[in-house]
This record gives C-alpha cells, sequence and structure tokens, in this order.
C-alpha cells in the first residue's frame, strides 16, 4: 500500500459543500442523498432549483454543515483522477466514491472540461 499523500494545494476544504443542479434534482432528493433524510429540503435555498445546470450555465446550491472538498478539472484529467486528487490518495476510487461523485458533480453521464468546479463530501 501506497501512503496517503497530503491534497493538493488546489484543492480547498469546504464546511458547507456545493451541489451541481442536474435536471430533475429538486430540494427533497438533494436533502436525502446530503442528509440522508429528504425532511432537511429547508436547509436548501429553494430558488437554486428554478433552473437547472447545463454545459454553459452551471447551478450550483450551497449544502450547509456537508463538508467536503472542492477543486477545478484538470486539462487531460479523468474522474478517477479528480476524485484521486480530492481525497488525497493514490489508491482507485472505490464504487462508493464513484457515486458520491456523481451525485454532487451533475450524475455519472456529466463530460467534465478543463476549469469546472467539482466537489466531494468528507
Amino acid at each position: 500500500d501506497l501512503p496517503t499523500p497530503p491534497q493538493s494545494d488546489d484543492v480547498v476544504a469546504k464546511s458547507d459543500l456545493e451541489w451541481y443542479v442536474k435536471k430533475g434534482d429538486s430540494p427533497w432528493s438533494v436533502a436525502s442523498t446530503a442528509y440522508g433524510q429528504g425532511s432537511k429540503h429547508t436547509e436548501l435555498d429553494a430558488s437554486a432549483f428554478d433552473s437547472y445546470s447545463t454545459a454553459s450555465k452551471p447551478v450550483f446550491v450551497t449544502v450547509p454543515g456537508i463538508s467536503g472538498h472542492q477543486s477545478f478539472v484538470k486539462d487531460g484529467e479523468g474522474v478517477a483522477s479528480v476524485i484521486r486528487r480530492l481525497v488525497g490518495s493514490t489508491a482507485w476510487p472505490t464504487n462508493h466514491q464513484f457515486d458520491s461523485f456523481a451525485d454532487w458533480n451533475g450524475g455519472s453521464g456529466r463530460n467534465f472540461y478543463p476549469g469546472d468546479a467539482v466537489s466531494m463530501p468528507d
């Protein structure tokens, strides 16, 4: 096993992580995933769900009390590399990490481009 490296300088710890709002997201569905209970939907800014992210207009909603890390996609970087950088590990990401990354960053079908903001909960 390789030692866990420290996170990159371009990875920022956040006490209130941001969720990338995709088509079909609602305050209830996001609270269900982020907090484990949809009834906490009142913690989220409902107006952020009036529209959803597109390639030209990303929409984010702050999820208070959920900590994690945020960074930006680098040129030539794949999802596994982004996850490893966000969690500070050289190990291949687990299925749970891939799923969590997809939930927070627009779903498994989203294409990532250099400069896109990405988040990963702790």
